[in-house]
């Protein structure tokens, strides 16, 4: 049985990409900007994920995983 991690795991990496991110959450990419700058559960779960490296901004796949998985953070 796959789970969710082994399912981003092998089709994005370790790391996504913002467009990756909100493809796989049923977004625009410039809707998840927008709600990143929020103050809530989920930006702070998703903020908590974030490597920067350079310039570019990827999230881990496991902090992805655990939001799909459990739905929204407490």
């Amino acid at each position: 049985m796959n789970t969710t991690l082994d399912y981003l795991q092998n089709t994005y990496g370790p790391l996504l990409r913002m467009g990756s991110v909100a493809e796989v959450l049923g977004r625009s990419p410039e809707g998840l900007r927008v709600s990143l700058c929020k103050d809530d559960a989920v930006s702070r779960h998703l903020n908590s994920g974030k490597v920067r490296i350079g310039r570019r901004v990827y999230f881990k796949a496991v902090c992805i995983a655990e939001l799909m998985d459990n739905g929204t953070p407490e």
